[in-house]
């Protein structure tokens, strides 16, 4: 084989990508250094999910921040340079909680104010609702949807969050959660969380509905702040940024409290959060399966679990 076909990108592909990074990088320092973090409501970010539920009265799971980095260097975590001696006294800190809670058999997980980690994602979706020591072990800048979602925080630090396992109450396996659709202020759906297991039409999940509707109306009034969601100004142009847009998930605790788990952005046809049981784009009413639209494999997952 030749050395040409022995590349995967010729050197000006190579040189072109480079570019193109450096210039992202560059945008993201601008975009970070500009943004007015408490003028803003970073729907990203735990710590500003957590403030406006104490402000609008609404029931959460609580979280503690324990640590907090650069986003840039957590970004260049495997370069050398000055960087390495901030990351480190970063890791102190989080292992300064890490380890004797592991030690204690408390049940606890560590998660970054954008999201949790891979392993908490993973066993989740597998309808494995139990805790896990991996919940505390694996918290790393490594974890590949952990470092695309830090690299992207629009924010210059970012904090590392210790949060206890809440038992939740399930149904077949999967905890009864629920995501709730806000666009420029008005709740356009709410779903099921898990795709995987359709919920039934029954009292009680009609009354979860109803408190989550009241929690996330609340959380609405409250939020009167611009959001900084950076990705909306160019792929969502009937999103007024100076209204609120994003999603709220909600789940429901053994004793059958709904309380506010996490938020994140809001749902478009090619950027932010999944829509859960809706199809793509077409968020609207109630979904406690999956409706057409979305994904083959998991409407016949469901006919196999009916039969």
């Amino acid at each position: 084989m030749s050395e040409t076909k022995a590349k995967m990108f010729s050197d000006e592909a190579i040189a072109a990508m480079k570019a193109r990074a450096a210039e992202a990088q560059r945008a993201r320092r601008e975009y970070r250094d500009s943004v007015d973090a408490e003028k803003t409501f970073c729907t990203v970010d735990i710590g500003d999910w957590l403030a406006l539920c104490k402000d609008a009265d609404v029931p959460f799971i609580p979280a503690t921040p324990i640590a907090e980095a650069d986003c840039e260097d957590l970004s260049m975590f495997d370069q050398p340079g000055d960087h390495q001696e901030r990351l480190a006294k970063f890791w102190a800190s989080v292992d300064k909680v890490r380890k004797p809670s592991l030690e204690q058999g408390l049940h606890e997980m560590l998660r970054w104010s954008c999201c949790a980690g891979s392993d908490v994602k993973y066993h989740l979706g597998c309808g494995r609702p139990g805790w896990n020591r991996e919940f505390m072990e694996t918290f790393d800048i490594c974890d590949p949807r952990a470092y695309d979602l830090v690299h992207d925080f629009p924010k210059k630090t970012i904090q590392a969050w210790l949060r206890p396992w809440q038992k939740l109450l399930c149904h077949n396996d999967y905890p009864v959660e629920f995501r709730a659709f806000v666009e420029n202020n008005n709740i356009t759906g709410i779903s099921s969380y898990y795709p995987q297991r359709a919920l039934p039409l029954s009292a009680s999940i009609i009354t979860y509905i109803s408190e989550i509707t009241n929690f996330t109306k609340r959380m609405v009034a409250y939020q009167p702040k611009p959001l900084n969601c950076p990705e909306l100004r160019n792929c969502a142009p009937n999103i007024d940024l100076r209204l609120n847009s994003w999603t709220a998930d909600f789940a429901v605790s053994e004793d059958e409290s709904v309380l506010f788990l996490e938020g994140g952005p809001p749902h478009t046809p090619t950027f932010g959060a999944h829509s859960c049981c809706f199809a793509v784009g077409e968020i609207e009413g109630i979904a406690l399966r999956p409706r057409r639209g979305v994904a083959g494999d998991i409407e016949q997952y469901l006919a196999e679990d009916a039969a």
